[in-house]
C-alpha cells in the first residue's frame, strides 16, 4: 500500500520531507514530495499496480490538481472505461490516474462510484480535500497548529510526531475509552492534539484569507454502513440469496487478486478465511497461504487440510515467546497505543518475503454477525460497564471524560433482546471493525510494507447483508447462515464438514501457547514498586498492561514515536528516575 501525507496553510518543504519520510515502510518502492502555494502533499509508494506509472503526487494533466492516494479501487477498470467514454485521458494502468480522472469528473460526490479502499488528499490553488472509504480500511490522521493556520494529515500518527510542534499530552477520554472498549471512540486517538478523519466523509480544508486561521467542512458523506443495517421485519430464506452472495464475493476475490505481483491468503482454515482461499484459487495460477499460531494445533491442522484440498503453496509459522517480545516495541511504535503482543506483527515481514499482498477474512463477522456478543449482546454491555466501574473506583472520574462512554454504553440500551442485539451490531460495525479491527491490520501489515485486503468489505456484500433482514442475522439460532451456505457450495467436499464442524475460535486462545510465559515475563519484568504507584493505573489491569502502557509512554513521551536503535524490551526499567519522569510529564 503507501503512506499518505498532506499540508495546508503553512506547508514547508522540510516539515513535509520529515513526516513523509516516518511513512517509508509503508512505501518502500517511491519516495516524492511537492509543495504548491500553501499546500503540500508527499508520498510513499508500495507499488502493486503499474510499477513504472504510479508514481506520486499525481497532477491531472486536465485540472491541474495534485493527489495523494493510498488505497486499492477494485472497480478502476469499468470507471476507466467510463471515464474514457466521457473524454478522459489515461497514461498508465494504475488506479490512482483514475481517482483524480474520476475527481475531475464528478467532484468529491465521486466516491460515492468507488468500491474498494482508500484514504487520499487533493490538492487545489485554494482548498484541500481528504476523503477515507465507507468502512475505515484506510487510515487517515489529522493535527491542527495551536494557531489554528495549518494542518497536517498522514496514514499513521507517528509521522506526525516527525513535527516538534505536535504534543505528546494524551487524551484522558480516549485512555477512559482504551480501558473499557479496547480502543478510542468518535474521532479521538489517544493523543488530544490528533483526530482520527471519519470514515466515509469527503472533507474540504480552506484558509480564511483575512485571520489565515484554517477551516474544515463537510463536503460529501458516504452512507454510514452501521446505519444503512439490516432491516428489521420478517425472516427471509437465505437460500435464494447464496447464489448472489457466491457472485459478490468471488468477484470482489477475483478483483482483489489482480496485481503485477502474486497475492497470498491468510488462511486460519475456519470459516471465512477458507471461503477466501477457495475463490481466489480459481484465479491465482499458484496460491500461496500462510498460517499463523504458537503451538500445533487444531487450527493450524485445519489450515494445512484446506491448503492440501486446494493445492495452495501452504507456509505455517510458529511463534514463540521470543518473536512476540522482540516485536512488541514495534508494535506499539506502530499502532501508537499501549497494546499487547500480535501474531500478525512477528510474522507480517516473513509473509512480505514471498508477497506484497494478502486477503484476510476480516469484516465477515461485523457484516453477517459471527460473534458471540451479536447472539447474546448483554453480557458484552455488563463487562463494559463492570471495567468502566472499576476505573471509576479508583477515584473521581471527570465527568467530561466518562461523558462520551456513559452515552455510548446507554445506547446499547434497549427494551427488546432483537433491538439490544441490532444495537451491538451497528457498534461493533462503526467503531469495533474501524479502529479495533481494520486499522490495527494496516499499520502491522505496513510496518512491513505488506497490504492487508479485506474481501468481504465490498459494496455488494454490504448491500446484499441489509435484505438478509435482522432475524435473519441476529436472531442467534445460526450465526452466518449465508456464509454457512456459500462454504457448502465453493469448499471442496473433503474439507467441508470439518470447516463448519469447528467452532469460532478468539483471538487470545490461537495466542495461548505463549501466554503463560509472556504473564511470567512481564513479572518479572515490572518493579514492584512502580506496581503500587503509577500515575495512570485506573486506565490498565495487571501487569501486563502496565508493561505495554510504560513501553507506549517510553516511545511516545521520551521518544516521539521512534523505537531506539539497539532498543531492548529488558531496557525500559532499566533507568527507572527517567521513566517515571516521562510518566510525570505524561499525566500533568
Amino acid at each position: 500500500m503507501c503512506g499518505v501525507v498532506a499540508m495546508f496553510g503553512a506547508a514547508e518543504r522540510a516539515a513535509l520531507v520529515a513526516i513523509t519520510d516516518r511513512l517509508r515502510h509503508r512505501g518502500p518502492d517511491d519516495f516524492a514530495v511537492h509543495v504548491e502555494g500553501s499546500g503540500g502533499l508527499g508520498h510513499t509508494r508500495l507499488s502493486l499496480l503499474d510499477l513504472v506509472g504510479g508514481a506520486q503526487p499525481l497532477r491531472s494533466r486536465r485540472s491541474g490538481r495534485l493527489i495523494s492516494y493510498n488505497g486499492e479501487l477494485y472497480n478502476h477498470e469499468e470507471l476507466r472505461d467510463e471515464l474514457q467514454r466521457a473524454g478522459a485521458e489515461f497514461a498508465s494502468r494504475c488506479d490512482t490516474e483514475v481517482v483524480l480522472a474520476a475527481y475531475d469528473h464528478w467532484g468529491p460526490a465521486c466516491v460515492e462510484r468507488f468500491d474498494g479502499m482508500f484514504a487520499f488528499a487533493v490538492l487545489e490553488p485554494d482548498r484541500l480535500v481528504v476523503a477515507r472509504d465507507r468502512f475505515g480500511i484506510k487510515p487517515l490522521f489529522a493535527w491542527t497548529a495551536p494557531d489554528g493556520r495549518s494542518v497536517v494529515f498522514a496514514s499513521e500518527v507517528r509521522a506526525l510526531f516527525a513535527l516538534d510542534a505536535v504534543s505528546t499530552t494524551l487524551d484522558r477520554t480516549a485512555l477512559l475509552e482504551t480501558a473499557v472498549l479496547g480502543h478510542p471512540l468518535e474521532d479521538r486517538t489517544l493523543f488530544r492534539d490528533i483526530k482520527r478523519c471519519p470514515p466515509g466523509q469527503v472533507l474540504e480544508v480552506r484558509r480564511d484569507p483575512e485571520s489565515g486561521r484554517i477551516s474544515t467542512a463537510l463536503l460529501h458523506a458516504l452512507p454510514d454502513p452501521a446505519a444503512d443495517g439490516p432491516c428489521a421485519g420478517e425472516d427471509v430464506d437465505v437460500s435464494p440469496m447464496v447464489d448472489r452472495c457466491v457472485e459478490l464475493l468471488e468477484e470482489s476475490v477475483r478483483q482483489q487478486c489482480v496485481a503485477d505481483h502474486p497475492v497470498g491468503v491468510l488462511l486460519s482454515g475456519g470459516l471465512d478465511s477458507s471461503i477466501l482461499a477457495a475463490l481466489a484459487a480459481r484465479h491465482s495460477r499458484q496460491l500461496l497461504t500462510v498460517t499463523i499460531g504458537t503451538e500445533e494445533d487444531e487450527e493450524t491442522a485445519a489450515a494445512a487440510a484446506v491448503a492440501r484440498a486446494l493445492g495452495s503453496a501452504h507456509r505455517t509459522t510458529l511463534l514463540g515467546l521470543r518473536d512476540c517480545l522482540t516485536g512488541l516495541p514495534r508494535l506499539v511504535a506502530s499502532l501508537a497505543a499501549p497494546t499487547g503482543y500480535s501474531l500478525l506483527e512477528s510474522v507480517c515481514p516473513a509473509m512480505r518475503r514471498e508477497v506484497k499482498a494478502v486477503l484476510c477474512g476480516d469484516g465477515a463477522d461485523e457484516l453477517f454477525a459471527g460473534y458471540l456478543v451479536h447472539v447474546a449482546p448483554d453480557g458484552w454491555r455488563r463487562f463494559a460497564q463492570g471495567r468502566l466501574d472499576r476505573v471509576a473506583a479508583s477515584g473521581a472520574l471527570p465527568a467530561a471524560e466518562r461523558e462520551p462512554l456513559d452515552r455510548f454504553l446507554a445506547g446499547l440500551e434497549a427494551a427488546t433482546l432483537e433491538e439490544r442485539r441490532a444495537r451491538v451490531y451497528e457498534a461493533y460495525l462503526r467503531n469495533q471493525l474501524s479502529v479495533g479491527h481494520l486499522e490495527r491490520w494496516d499499520h502491522l501489515s505496513m510496518a512491513a510494507g505488506l497490504e492487508i485486503r479485506v474481501p468481504y468489505l465490498c459494496n455488494g456484500l454490504s448491500r446484499l447483508r441489509r435484505e438478509l433482514g435482522r432475524p435473519a442475522l441476529l436472531d442467534g439460532s445460526e450465526q452466518k447462515r449465508l456464509l454457512r451456505e456459500v462454504a457448502r457450495r465453493v469448499l471442496p467436499p473433503e474439507v467441508a464438514p470439518l470447516v463448519l464442524g469447528r467452532r469460532k475460535r478468539p483471538f487470545w486462545e490461537a495466542s495461548r501457547g505463549v501466554m503463560p510465559a509472556y504473564h511470567a515475563f512481564a513479572e518479572r519484568l515490572v518493579p514492584a514498586e512502580l506496581r503500587s504507584a503509577h500515575p495512570f493505573a485506573r486506565y490498565f489491569n495487571g501487569v501486563e498492561a502496565q508493561l505495554h502502557f510504560d513501553l507506549f509512554v517510553l516511545l511516545f513521551v521520551g521518544h516521539r514515536g521512534q523505537v531506539p536503535a539497539g532498543f531492548e524490551l529488558q531496557a525500559l526499567y532499566e533507568e527507572r528516575s527517567g521513566l517515571r519522569q516521562m510518566l510525570a510529564a505524561a499525566s500533568a
